[in-house]
């Protein structure tokens, strides 16, 4: 993670953890929150231009409205997409 450039903010799309780890490294985090309303699709006026990355990792409480913002901030705001999670306790295979 050093060696990625930490201008802006990091938008999460996972868990709290995330976070955590990227301020060990002073880079500043936002999560995407909690929806609402379902049947509300996000703004772009709701969108911070700060955001440069997009880190995706494990999200319990994962929704259309989350994955909207994460996929808008990489497609239209040429957000870096960065995914993690490898996890021992989890596996899948692929």
């Amino acid at each position: 993670m050093t060696k990625l450039q930490s201008r802006g903010l990091y938008g999460i799309l996972g868990s709290t953890q995330i976070s955590h780890e990227l301020s060990k490294v002073r880079i500043k985090a936002i999560g995407f929150g909690c929806d609402a309303k379902l049947e509300q699709l996000p703004q772009f006026s709701n969108f911070n231009e700060d955001v440069s990355a997009v880190v995706v990792g494990m999200d319990r409480n994962i929704s259309f409205n989350k994955l909207v913002k994460a996929c808008t901030y990489i497609e239209k705001f040429n957000c870096l997409f960065i995914t993690c999670n490898y996890d021992e306790n989890m596996q899948i295979q692929s």
